[in-house]
């Protein structure tokens, strides 16, 4: 719906005679409003009206064009008794934009599909945001949604992660059910917001399924998706119990068509899903994540499979994703960020893609591959029950020391040590190298019980327990979330590698461990 600003200073007019308290100054503020200027881009206006000024004031319309979504940047904003005034300048392509708004004891959530030139009406009352606009189905729909059906924030896992995701399922079959009565019912809805709806929910729904509603909020009455959350609950799971996980039945028939087909980089669920779908779903699971070949098997599947915007996209969120996790903070990756970035940041056109890429440049340029004193002071305990500092068991003059990050409940990490015992005895007679277990146990006893278990492939002098577990110091300084994980220090404590390949896969080991040794 596409107005001129003529007509929006009458609908401004209007607006001022819905109020029966407004006085002379508010009406003349309100006809005097021309003072927003409508030049850039065929901005959208939102005028709102209601009885909460304090959601006025808290008003915000996410905006997830940019790497990451945040509010709209290019806003002006004017506010009256009862009624608000906001402009969206630089508004170019259609799309969801997300409505959140904190009132007096009040919350607002919504979603309008805003175009470029579009005026919305809408009402905020008692914690709801219903669009005034006659025909404006598409600004009235989310409202009526999420009051008619489950949410996905009340959904979280319970332990079951198979169970979890048959409840997300029929979530979003709820969901689509409602929306496709809505619009049999009111069939006025424009199509270019009825697909940007649909693939919405999709995406959502998607969403949901790679990234696990399991972390709480204060309250616990719901609770937010943990980003890189999927493989540490199956890991755990397959620890407890003796069930295997089939990923085709957990994630059906989605396929990288849901994403090449229709891609929308202007929806969070499209581009919260996107890199992480790549990372675990469509690429090999044997490749752990934030290892250089994950690295690199990633960028080679975008180039293959994505073009354009989307590309663009999924290459610099790869790349923020790697460095988030502590990619490149190491001698033997850094060079491989910055080539990439190196690569792709002149393609970019978009400012928040720059500017997040220059923002690792500088970071990576200011690493020096030294341990924190934080992380080296970090309480560990040892087989006898003393608690030493983490720098303690470091002075050893060995030429190369693999950290070895394992817990009792992770299959992987045990599959590693004990079938990999006799591999590691013959690497150690040809380089001078140390094997240091660290369990990210979360408490002692089953530290004790797992090293027992694996106590003919463990050497009891070199197992300890990290005091803190993924909380812990040396935890937060090498952003660890996952495990095995594998930490490659020289002589001095210098980071060689800060997330090394398993030596499961002994030829690739052996090479990386040669090449280090050589230089």
């Amino acid at each position: 719906m596409r107005l001129n600003f003529n007509l929006i200073l009458s609908l401004i007019f209007f607006i001022s005679l819905l109020s029966c308290k407004q006085d002379q100054k508010h009406e003349k503020d309100i006809k005097g409003s021309d003072s927003i200027k409508n030049d850039i881009e065929q901005p959208a206006v939102l005028i709102a009206h209601g009885d909460d000024p304090k959601a006025f004031e808290y008003f915000n319309v996410m905006d997830n064009s940019y790497l990451f979504g945040t509010n709209h940047k290019d806003v002006e904003k004017k506010i009256f008794k009862d009624s608000m005034i906001l402009k969206l300048n630089s508004i170019v392509d259609s799309q969801l934009m997300e409505i959140i708004a904190f009132g007096n004891n009040k919350n607002y959530r919504t979603k309008f599909f805003i175009e470029p030139g579009d005026t919305i009406r809408f009402e905020m009352k008692n914690g709801r945001i219903y669009s005034l606009g006659l025909g404006d189905l598409e600004n009235s729909v989310y409202q009526y949604l999420d009051d008619s059906t489950p949410s996905y924030a009340e959904n979280n896992y319970l332990g079951n992660i198979n169970y979890y995701g048959e409840k997300t399922k029929e979530i979003y079959q709820k969901k689509v059910k409602f929306l496709e009565e809505y619009i049999s019912r009111e069939n006025t809805m424009s199509k270019d917001a009825l697909l940007s709806i649909r693939k919405d929910l999709k995406f959502e729904y998607f969403n949901n399924l790679i990234q696990p509603r399991n972390i709480p909020s204060s309250g616990r009455n719901f609770y937010f998706n943990e980003q890189d959350g999927l493989l540490p609950i199956l890991q755990r799971e397959a620890g407890e119990s003796e069930n295997i996980f089939y990923y085709e039945d957990y994630f059906g028939n989605i396929h990288i068509g849901d994403f090449t087909a229709s891609p929308d980089i202007s929806n969070t669920y499209y581009k919260n899903s996107i890199n992480p779908f790549i990372r675990y779903y469509f690429l090999s699971s044997e490749d752990l994540p934030y290892t250089k070949a994950k690295f690199l098997a990633e960028k080679d599947f975008i180039e293959k499979h994505f073009d354009g915007e989307v590309r663009d996209y999924a290459i610099a969120r790869m790349i923020s994703d790697y460095h988030k996790k502590g990619f490149g903070y190491s001698t033997g990756n850094i060079q491989l960020v910055k080539d990439a970035i190196a690569e792709y940041e002149p393609r970019f056109t978009k400012e928040s893609y720059i500017s997040k890429m220059n923002e690792i440049i500088a970071e990576l340029n200011n690493f020096n591959f030294k341990l924190s004193d934080k992380a080296l002071n970090a309480q560990i305990v040892n087989s006898a029950g003393d608690t030493l500092k983490l720098k303690s068991i470091l002075k050893g003059a060995s030429k190369i020391k693999v950290l070895d990050l394992w817990a009792s409940w992770c299959p992987p990490c045990i599959r590693d040590i004990r079938e990999t015992f006799d591999f590691k005895k013959e690497l150690k007679k040809e380089v001078d190298m140390q094997w240091i277990y660290l369990s990210l146990d979360t408490n002692s006893e089953n530290w004790e019980k797992g090293s027992k278990d694996l106590r003919q492939n463990l050497n009891s002098e070199n197992s300890y327990l990290i005091v803190g577990d993924f909380k812990s110091n040396f935890a937060k300084f090498f952003k660890i979330n996952s495990i095995p994980r594998y930490i490659i220090l020289d002589e001095k404590n210098n980071i060689i590698l800060e997330n090394a390949p398993s030596p499961f896969a002994q030829d690739n080991f052996k090479r990386m461990i040669d090449n280090i040794s050589n230089n």
